[in-house]
């Protein structure tokens, strides 16, 4: 049967192009609603769904990669919840979670840190929110985007390493241990990462974490691992622990080719197409 060429035509003006990829269709959707959102919160600024509005405003933004209106609605939110004596404890620690780690993702230390401050006072009298609060400060003595890592040892098979002699390279510092279960879990992703860049200028700095040499050299062996591995037999005391302030692994950090970190804890296809972003498709 054909189709009538009016109806085509109306069909193709409508159809996504064949190029056009599902986060491209989602990043528009996103900019229309966001878009919109503005235009109601700024007519209705006495809205008994403001707040919520601001919340849905600040997901847009952040599914459109807009990082500084995501960061502006989400101070604004945070700032009208914690002068709230009244606000709802739940919504306003969400909103400085969300807060916190964009800011941490994009390596605003400084506001941050005065953020996580507001919310320690907040909370000064809550015992059991210690913990909580730790956690949190623990990230800030971590090295964050946009800040540089200083990187030399020798590897398990006699290489001199140096992180500051690999500009122009992309590198990905990943603290491990091969007796941590998340950190083996994820060795097939980064073996088909370091497969599909590594002759375009990838690199993997392993710090192990491991207290016994044989179990360490046994698994690289077994698993092909074929980037540098960094010992000292010290575990949770090892050099680059301490340095950074590790406390949990798997942990890692991209380095860009400038030297400085891109991205923190990537892993599977988001460390792939992060790469596919830094050097180009495979």
């Amino acid at each position: 049967m054909k189709v009538p060429s009016l109806l085509l035509a109306s069909f193709l003006a409508v159809a996504p192009s064949f190029a056009e990829t599902v986060q491209e269709i989602v990043r528009q959707t996103e900019q229309i609603k966001a878009e919109r959102l503005e235009a109601y919160l700024a007519g209705q600024p006495e809205a008994d769904d403001y707040l919520e509005g601001l919340q849905v405003l600040a997901n847009a933004w952040a599914l459109t990669g807009e990082t500084e209106k995501e960061l502006a609605v989400r101070s604004d939110l945070f700032a009208r919840l914690t002068a709230m004596e009244e606000a709802s404890i739940p919504a306003l620690i969400g909103t400085f979670e969300e807060l916190y780690n964009a800011l941490v993702a994009v390596g605003d230390r400084s506001q941050a840190e005065e953020v996580l401050g507001l919310m320690e006072d907040r909370f000064a009298a809550e015992e059991n929110a210690r913990p909580y609060f730790e956690e949190k400060r623990a990230v800030l003595a971590q090295p964050l985007v946009g800040e540089t890592m200083e990187i030399a040892f020798t590897s398990l098979e006699g290489e001199q390493i140096d992180l500051a002699a690999m500009k122009g390279q992309v590198v990905l510092v990943d603290f491990w241990a091969t007796w941590c279960g998340p950190c083996i879990a994820e060795l097939p992703a980064l073996k088909a990462a370091y497969a599909a860049y590594q002759d375009k200028g990838f690199e993997i700095l392993g710090i192990s974490f491991d207290l016994e040499k044989e179990k360490l050299t046994g698994l690289v062996n077994s698993e092909d691992l074929a980037w540098p591995q960094f010992f000292d037999g010290k575990g949770w005391e090892n050099e680059f622990a301490e340095r950074y302030a590790i406390d949990a692994i798997p942990a890692t950090f991209l380095i860009g080719p400038d030297g400085t970190i891109v991205a923190r804890e990537l892993s599977g296809e988001v460390l792939e197409e992060k790469l596919a972003e830094l050097l180009g498709e495979s």
